[in-house]
């Protein structure tokens, strides 16, 4: 049987939305072997603008290049939340930053609320490495990608400055997504 995911990651410029779809594509295509295709949109003139990234990891060929549906959501902030969150299919997921997105959602989609900036501030120092403290969670509670994978897609793909504080931010978002397993 095969297997398609459909992934979005939302939020604005700065957020590290861009480079998160990138890490978890080339995860995916590189360390895993699997189809990927990624499209992405932002303002590139300014931080702060809107930005987001779609990636499709699949063991068949994919046809379509764009998210119709997502399996997950990453909404890094509330205007991203109430534009894709009735974009989830039933039975998904949408990981919110918990200090960003208030509002509930009812219906057959799991919500979870996640300090994303905290616990980045907390391991790297910086909230910059929310978006690798969100793969780490997404990586513990989907079959899209799996840890080790994107550990190794982070480490060839950005540079020695800030390659470690991002591991760190990611190696805790793994954690944070095991223990959301169990519960």
């Amino acid at each position: 049987m095969s297997y398609r995911h459909d992934v979005r990651l939302a939020g604005e410029g700065g957020q590290g939305v861009v480079t998160g779809g990138l890490v978890l594509a080339e995860a995916a295509a590189v360390y895993e072997g699997k189809n990927v295709v990624m499209t992405q949109t932002y303002a590139p003139q300014q931080r702060g603008g809107s930005a987001r990234a779609e990636i499709i990891v699949s063991d068949a060929e994919i046809d379509y290049p764009k998210v119709l549906e997502a399996d997950v959501l990453l909404a890094l902030n509330q205007e991203a939340f109430d534009r894709y969150h009735h974009q989830v299919k039933r039975n998904g997921v949408i990981i919110v930053e918990s200090a960003h997105v208030g509002g509930e959602y009812s219906g057959h989609i799991k919500v979870l609320k996640v300090p994303l900036e905290e616990v980045s501030c907390h391991v790297a120092g910086t909230s910059q490495s929310a978006n690798f403290v969100a793969l780490g969670v997404v990586s513990e509670i989907s079959d899209i990608v799996s840890a080790s994978a994107l550990r190794a897609a982070l480490r060839a793909r950005l540079p020695q400055q800030v390659r470690q504080m991002n591991l760190k931010a990611l190696n805790a978002g793994v954690l944070l997504g095991r223990n959301m397993k169990r519960t």
